[in-house]
């Protein structure tokens, strides 16, 4: 059973790490619009950005199952 727990762990951890790098790109993008004065690539900016507010509703849906679902010990919430 801990081993399903650990592998959601892991899921929800590399979904994360994605969603930051999507958050890090989308703030380079965003600063370059900023300073070059580009409107549409801040329009691009923009609208990619309710994809990450999509993931980032995901992974809080997907966290709060997995503390549902598998009732982690004290071990396992440190971790």
């Amino acid at each position: 059973m801990r081993e399903a727990y650990h592998e959601e762990l892991a899921s929800i951890g590399e979904a994360l790490v994605d969603m930051a790098n999507r958050v890090g790109s989308a703030l380079g993008r965003a600063t370059s619009a900023l300073l070059d004065a580009d409107l549409q690539l801040a329009d691009s900016v923009i609208s990619t950005h309710s994809k990450v507010e999509d993931l980032q509703r995901d992974l809080d849906d997907r966290a709060v199952a997995v503390l549902a679902r598998q009732q982690p010990v004290a071990t396992d919430l440190r971790v």
